[in-house]
């Protein structure tokens, strides 16, 4: 309830679950490692356990462009499914409507594919 609050206030662009998870994970004077697309302020982040386990940070965006050559074959050729992340399929015409609920987190989304209406659109996974 926090994080929603603090985003719809523009006090917080990112949640830090995934980031505490990871500093909580690691051993001590070990190496965590950050990719993704992280936006501006990630409040609650816990410095603390970072500091005290003498932690390594690397990070980075993730490097799309020199990647997806090679992983649209492997989902062509049936090595990779990307269907583990889609949670919603909408019609096209609802972009507006799921970019409103990836932005806010709501209704457990991870993937939303948005289908024109030329193609039958599944009930929300």
């Amino acid at each position: 309830m926090l994080h929603k609050i603090e985003m719809s206030t523009g006090l917080e662009t990112d949640c830090p679950e995934a980031l505490n998870g990871a500093i909580l994970s690691v051993r001590k004077g070990g190496r965590v490692g950050v990719i993704g697309a992280y936006a501006g302020l990630c409040n609650h982040f816990n410095i603390g356990a970072l500091m005290e386990k003498c932690l390594t940070v690397r990070s980075g965006q993730t490097p799309v462009q020199h990647y997806w050559h090679m992983l649209l074959q492997k989902v062509k050729q049936g090595q990779l499914d990307p269907s583990v992340v889609i949670t919603h399929e909408l019609p096209l015409e609802s972009a507006p409507e799921a970019y409103k609920m990836f932005n806010e987190k709501s209704d457990e989304v991870i993937k939303v594919i948005l289908k024109p209406s030329m193609y039958k659109t599944s009930p929300t996974a």
